[in-house]
């Protein structure tokens, strides 16, 4: 964490932190404290927007709200940092291989110039010691130039190693930005890259799409009742129940607080529909229990809303359409699914 505050206005961002923090009943964690430092320091206006909002709203911050904003606001902060760091250590083997190859150029250029002055001296005396002499002359350039090639390539393949290990870790650091830490399923990144990208195919081959968005029922009065402990098992079993029943390029995702999504490339809206029941089905009819306390907190209902892609439809008419339709599931009395038209 750097912020680059000098140490008195530090001390006073830090002091204003804290006192938010044990005003709205924020745990003192790191995670929390760099949000809120980052929201009176005005470091990021979207987040400062953002708490206004919560602040003005309920102005409660459970678990779940606090690693959401960690996750959005800061945590994409450590992915560019590693991405920086990264490159700079690419850049600095790129020039290492470019100086390497400068070396070896300048070698080459004293090879001619040898040669040359050999090849001068052989034209001036050709006799037999002359003969040998210029052949042992030849094989000793040839030997030096031979061992310093030697030499640059074994840089360049320590350079090349070098450089597929950081992108290696640039892959896997992008991987990992693509996951919620709570549930473990796509995030809300992973889904704004797949669907767009699904979007882009489906027009282009003409195949159905359909996107499903659904919203766990009464879920804040559910985490309010039993804490929010028992919350987050709640938003983990949703996540692996959307996990485990989708297959081939679908994607479930968290997007966002106890909202999911599935992305459902090649699948036409009827066919949706019944995965989607299905799914809705299953969380249904498993019960949330601590086994070591024998606490039987119920089961879990899920709403959703389905609606298929139209040719030529923008990504955000396409989600507003499943949302409508989520809504009208919630208006219908919870637990089922409706179809957008």
């Amino acid at each position: 964490m750097s912020f680059g505050d000098g140490i008195e206005k530090a001390g006073s961002y830090a002091s204003q932190a804290f006192e938010l923090m044990k005003t709205h009943d924020v745990p003192a964690a790191p995670p929390n404290f760099e949000v809120w430092y980052s929201y009176v320091s005005e470091r990021f206006p979207d987040l400062k927007k953002t708490l206004d909002q919560m602040i003005d709203g309920d102005g409660s911050f459970d678990g779940m709200k606090n690693a959401d904003l960690y996750e959005t606001f800061i945590g994409h902060m450590d992915e560019k940092a590693l991405v920086q760091e990264t490159g700079g250590e690419i850049q600095n083997q790129v020039k290492e291989m470019l100086m390497a190859l400068g070396g070896a150029s300048d070698k080459i250029k004293g090879f001619s110039a040898s040669i040359a002055t050999n090849l001068e001296t052989f034209s001036d005396d050709q006799s037999l010691g002359g003969i040998e002499q210029f052949v042992q002359n030849m094989m000793l350039e040839t030997r030096r130039i031979q061992k310093s090639n030697e030499l640059l390539q074994s840089q360049l393949n320590q350079s090349s190693e070098k450089i597929s290990a950081l992108q290696n870790n640039l892959e896997k650091a992008e991987q990992e930005s693509y996951i919620d830490a709570l549930t473990g399923i796509a995030n809300r990144k992973k889904f704004d890259v797949t669907l767009r990208a699904e979007m882009q195919a489906a027009a282009k081959s003409g195949e159905p799409l359909c996107l499903a968005l659904g919203d766990i029922d009464l879920f804040k009065k559910f985490n309010d009742s039993f804490g929010h402990q028992v919350g987050d098992q709640v938003l983990k079993l949703v996540a692996m129940s959307l996990h485990d029943n989708v297959k081939g390029s679908d994607l479930a995702a968290r997007y966002g607080g106890e909202e999911f999504a599935l992305i459902l490339p090649n699948t036409k809206l009827q066919d949706a529909y019944g995965l989607v029941e299905s799914i809705r089905e299953t969380i249904g009819s498993r019960r949330v229990r601590n086994r070591q306390k024998g606490i039987d907190y119920g089961a879990v209902t899920l709403s959703l809303g389905l609606a298929e892609y139209k040719a030529g439809e923008a990504g955000a008419d396409l989600v507003g359409r499943a949302d409508a339709a989520l809504y009208d599931a919630k208006d219908a009395g919870r637990n089922q699914t409706i179809m957008a038209d």
